[in-house]
């Protein structure tokens, strides 16, 4: 057993080593020069450039004073564990300390890096800090816990009564941890907390239960017949699964209970999802590693303890090798930097991810991507590269940040269950992004369209500009229902005459085997698509008789403009060559573009997943910063990314319903820009109304004027 629990402080220095290596890995240093002089105006005259340089000390005076008090307010928290951990970062210079926030407030103080970049420091200081403390304490409690109610498991097995124990043993140490911590510290009554007290007796409960279960989980697992059949070796191996297993269901039991405690005690903290399941995942990867190694010490005693009274002969050799195998079989390649989802069991083994993890994937992957980004743009060059109506050819190889963000999420919704080269590779679907921007149709052109297919009506050619543009207003009912009737089918001319050549050059690569596509997205509704229902049906034809497979389709089948009549299948345009699929391809914002999933063959023998992407010029320009709201309403873009500052709180704050309003807004100019490309002026949408945060608080004109299509122009590439 003292064996055993030596392994168990060797997990510690361990599990120490690694946050000091987090914490190091996440201390960059971001400093941006700002001068101050150049923001004057040279038309003031002394007098005045004198007064305000006087204000901005005086204001630079107050802020300066705010992140001392900040730093100190940190600093009166920090009780004996938070200080000496504190000091051991400031001599070795390893992650956040109070050494570098005074550093920073001096780099303020100086003009390196603004207000905002200090305080952010001390913010992250503080963060880390109950971080620290709090994982210090979860490991002494789990030590405390196994070093009591040890010899009780491995001599009666787990029981209830164990359990209790450990429960009882893990409540008094961690209370007690904490208390110590919160009576060293400059806080006044802070050690007398009732509140917090509890909490942390609950909690420290939770986690000597977790520790004694994991424990036991390796001792139960030993019997006569599983001593004769294996090596102290391969039974230390199997009960460090089998505690690496459990731990991570405890694990993420105890983080559960965690902060539903937090949320439950505390009156600023709100019961959030999100929070919840991070808390949970991060408590059952460390959970997974703690009841490796307890899994697989509780084995070994358990060994030795069958072995010995069934009087069977042991190798001393394997007796020994205890602590190497507890090491090889419980943290094998196992990175605890970073650590932010839990732990997946595949074929028996126990695959931890962490971000480092992630990320070192995804810069391996965008080197590759980098690597054949101009292969694969050229091939869709000698495609549709030489056709009048195509403007430009463009090609992206996906980035690290990006590529990072795309594993996690499918790790996240189970659909990147093994952290391999391979798995990781096939998880993106869009390594390299290509792109076909089309001309428009001059407004001659679409007028010739348009008043031949009414030349036998006595519809003008003005009267269906503004039918579709959404105003019928004053015109007659029989004019209103013949266009009804007649729009769709002028539409889909106007599209065709856009899209003529690019649908042929799609179909001829398919033919010939030179673009190999897997699927097609026709994002959009019956006006803001590109693509008919008739081209579709071609390619989908196209691809039959190439690959004898179905092609899968995402694309509304509606003749009506939204008038009721929508179908899911049209008899007359699909046989079974097509897969339809309706749901999803139209989106909230009525973002369009015409996007298939794409496999690139490069010369040096490998294949490539890719994402080819057709549209015009007019919606192009709008589509690369229609996704920013977007993308911050579903925390893609943070408040970190300081380049979206101007518009970051506006949309983070704005109601559900005001979002709805936006979002209707953005349709209406996506369907404005595609009836452009189409060569039918209409009126550019405004955005209007009033649109409220979710306290109720109406959003100023300046800030949404930020949100239209001129506001988020600024952001363009």
């Amino acid at each position: 057993m003292a064996d055993g629990l030596n392994n168990i402080k060797n997990y510690y220095q361990y599990s120490t080593d690694s946050l000091n290596k987090y914490e190091n890995q996440n201390d960059t240093e971001n400093v941006s020069l700002f001068d101050t002089e150049n923001n004057l105006q040279k038309s003031v005259s002394e007098e005045q450039e004198t007064e305000e340089t006087q204000f901005q000390e005086t204001d630079k005076d107050e802020q300066l004073k705010s992140l001392k008090e900040q730093l100190q307010n940190v600093e009166d928290k920090q009780g004996l564990i938070g200080s000496a951990w504190n000091k051991i970062k400031s001599a070795t210079g390893i992650g956040s300390s109070s050494e570098k926030c005074e550093q920073a407030i001096e780099d303020f103080e100086n003009g390196k890096i603004t207000y905002e970049e200090a305080a952010q420091k001390i913010s992250e200081f503080e963060t880390k800090q109950t971080s620290s403390l709090n994982l210090i304490s979860n490991i002494a409690t789990g030590l405390a816990t196994a070093a009591v109610v040890g010899s009780a498991i491995a001599t009666g097995g787990l029981s209830l009564g164990v359990v209790a124990l450990g429960a009882g043993v893990g409540a008094a140490t961690k209370a007690g941890l904490k208390f110590a911590d919160r009576a060293t510290n400059e806080v006044k009554d802070d050690a007398l907390d009732g509140k917090q007290i509890a909490k942390d007796a609950l909690s420290g409960a939770v986690d000597g239960a977790v520790t004694v279960t994991t424990m036991g989980v390796g001792t139960a697992a030993v019997t006569s017949k599983t001593v004769a059949e294996q090596t102290l070796k391969q039974t230390i191996i199997e009960g460090a699964k089998g505690g690496a297993k459990a731990g991570m269901l405890t694990g993420a039991t105890t983080g559960a209970t965690e902060y539903a405690l937090e949320a439950g005690f505390e009156e600023d903290v709100d019961f959030n999802l999100k929070d919840l399941a991070k808390n949970t995942a991060t408590n059952a990867a460390a959970g997974a590693i703690f009841g490796g190694i307890a899994g697989g010490v509780s084995s070994g005693v358990q060994y030795s303890k069958v072995s010995s009274t069934a009087k069977t002969s042991t190798n001393t050799a394997e007796s020994a090798a205890v602590e190497e195998t507890v090491e090889e079989a419980a943290t094998p390649n196992v990175d605890m930097d970073n650590t932010v989802a839990s732990a997946a069991d595949s074929k028996d083994d126990v695959i931890i991810l962490s971000e480092k993890s992630l990320t070192k994937h995804a810069e391996e992957l965008n080197q590759t991507f980098e690597k054949n980004i101009d292969e694969a743009t050229e091939q869709i060059k000698n495609q549709f590269g030489d056709n009048e109506s195509v403007v430009a050819v463009t090609g992206r190889a996906k980035s690290t940040n990006s590529t990072t963000n795309k594993l996690a999420s499918k790790y996240e919704k189970n659909k990147l269950t093994q952290i391999t080269d391979k798995d990781c590779f096939d998880a993106i679907g869009d390594g390299y992004g290509t792109r076909v921007q089309m001309k428009s149709l001059s407004e001659s052109q679409a007028r010739n369209i348009v008043e031949k297919s009414l030349k036998d009506t006595n519809i003008s050619y003005d009267d269906f500009v503004k039918y579709v543009s959404g105003s019928s207003s004053g015109m007659d009912d029989d004019v209103v229902a013949s266009l009804k009737e007649l729009s769709p089918g002028i539409i889909n001319e106007l599209k065709e005459a856009q899209t003529q050549e690019v649908f042929e050059s799609l179909t001829d690569g398919i033919k010939k085997g030179t673009v190999n596509i897997t699927e097609l997205n026709n994002y959009g509704d019956e006006i803001s698509s590109y693509f008919t229902n008739r081209q579709l049906q071609e390619i989908a034809k196209v691809y039959n008789e190439k690959t004898g497979k179905k092609l899968k389709i995402v694309t509304k089948i509606d003749d009506s403009f939204g008038q009721g009549k929508t179908v899911d299948v049209d008899n007359n345009l699909t046989d079974n060559s097509t897969v339809w699929i309706k749901k999803g391809s139209e989106k909230d914002s009525g973002y369009t573009s015409t996007q298939m999933n794409v496999k690139h063959s490069f010369e040096d023998g490998t294949i490539g997943n890719g994402e080819l992407q057709i549209r015009g010029t007019e919606v192009n320009s709008f589509a690369d910063v229609e996704h920013i709201p977007y993308d911050i309403r579903k925390d893609k873009i943070t408040e970190f990314d300081t380049k979206y500052s101007d518009v970051y709180s506006t949309i983070k704050s704005m109601s559900s319903e005001s979002y709805n309003q936006y979002n209707s807004y953005l349709s209406d100019v996506y369907k404005h820009l595609r009836l452009k490309e189409m060569g039918i002026i209409t009126p550019e949408p405004v955005l209007s109304g009033n649109f409220l945060t979710e306290a109720g608080d109406i959003i100023s004109d300046e800030a949404m004027s930020k949100l239209t299509v001129q506001g988020l122009q600024v952001y363009a590439h």
